[in-house]
């Protein structure tokens, strides 16, 4: 009797389990007192059925801890491996990287042997539910069932929580390495705009410096000629550029491409901080020119740009709702106080701003103080 109480203490190690274990073991005890005589075989066998039905209950409990702790596991080796990828390239060493490497091994490893055993332990439960009265019917077979829930049910519980503990904490150190990194990053990044910016603006200031290759007045006739460039003055604050911003695809929300052609000449804004200008020939072509200096052409993507953009698109709307310069430019000047091109130059302003406000974005950079509401009517006709 002692060396088979002793076999049970034996099963379950941590304190729960062997008061667990102590109580199911006097179970036994009594078991196999009525087996060898002192007590009725029934009533033994009354008191084994009692035993092995709360050894399957116990045992379905720890398959049920076993799922959602395996669940966990399964979950943090899932969360690890993102974290293990994500941070490729970005950590200052590998030590961190290759530690929650190692360790989702050897979680994966082990979660793959509970799963085994916990399949193990369902089958002798499965057995012990289905032929209970015939595990009842032989004394011995009694104890071996028992044992096998027991001890089956003893190896699962905890065994998957320190796995999942240890990802945990290797996963946060990569986090950390991967954090440092970026704060590296950033402040390596942050060095980097500010040099942009500062040569941006030392490119800037010389391009402003320069002499101008297109003159500050218009040339247009009735037979031909360029306007005057539109060319407002730079912000006070560097305006923020809009990332793949496409000229054509704005300006052919005011004007047909099919009307005019869109040239780029790099340098043609040396002496402004941006331009833009329309040209008319003779034989009816009708052009818009702008820089193609990298530098300028992200402004184009600004308030101040986009001003630029639609004023020169008035100007070929103005061409082809009037259909001719002449006409365009002694009907500008019956709206305006301006004599000839000033006029055509200010309806385009009056144009512009009805189209896409006074003040664009808050900031505002209209070419005009004001227009009047007939020249406002007027301006919107091109449209």
């Amino acid at each position: 009797m002692k060396t088979m109480l002793d076999r049970l203490a034996k099963i379950l190690d941590t304190p729960t389990k062997k008061l667990v274990a102590s109580v199911v073991a006097a179970a036994v005890g009594l078991s196999l007192l009525g087996l060898t005589g002192y007590v009725s075989f029934g009533a033994a066998q009354n008191q084994a059925r009692t035993m092995l039905t709360q050894a399957s209950e116990a045992a379905k409990t720890s398959l049920r801890e076993f799922d959602t702790d395996a669940s966990g596991l399964e979950e943090k080796i899932t969360s690890a491996k993102a974290v293990f990828e994500a941070s490729k390239g970005k950590t200052a060493d590998e030590v961190a990287r290759k530690a929650l490497q190692k360790e989702i091994d050897v979680a994966s490893t082990q979660l793959r042997n509970a799963d085994r055993e916990a399949g193990e332990l369902r089958a002798i439960v499965s057995h012990v539910d289905t032929n209970l009265e015939k595990i009842l019917a032989w004394p011995p077979s009694i104890f071996d069932s028992y044992v096998q829930l027991v001890k089956s049910a003893a190896r699962l519980n905890d065994e998957l929580r320190g796995p999942q503990k240890q990802l945990s904490t290797l996963a946060n150190g990569v986090v950390q390495a991967q954090k440092a990194w970026q704060l590296e990053q950033d402040r390596l990044a942050a060095e980097a705009a500010a040099k942009a910016a500062e040569e941006a603006a030392r490119a800037q200031a010389e391009r402003l410096s320069k002499p101008k290759n297109i003159p500050s007045e218009s040339t247009l006739t009735p037979t031909g000629g360029a306007t005057e460039p539109s060319a407002p003055p730079p912000p006070e604050v560097p305006a923020p550029v809009v990332e793949g911003f496409n000229i054509e695809a704005y300006l052919s929300e005011f004007v047909s491409s099919s009307d005019y052609t869109l040239q780029y000449d790099p340098g043609l804004c040396d002496g402004y901080y941006v331009c833009g200008q329309a040209r008319f020939y003779s034989d009816g072509r009708a052009e818009i020119w702008l820089d193609g200096n990298p530098s300028v052409l992200e402004i184009y993507s600004t308030d101040a740009g986009k001003y630029v953009l639609v004023h020169e698109a008035a100007h070929i709307r103005q061409y082809v709702f009037y259909g001719s310069l002449a006409l365009m430019i002694s009907e500008s000047g019956r709206f305006v106080a301006y004599p000839g091109t000033d006029a055509v130059e200010y309806m385009a302003d009056c144009a512009t701003i009805w189209r896409i406000g006074y003040a664009l974005g808050g900031t505002g950079y209209p070419y005009t103080s004001s227009c009047t509401p007939e020249q406002y009517a007027e301006a919107s006709r091109i449209w």
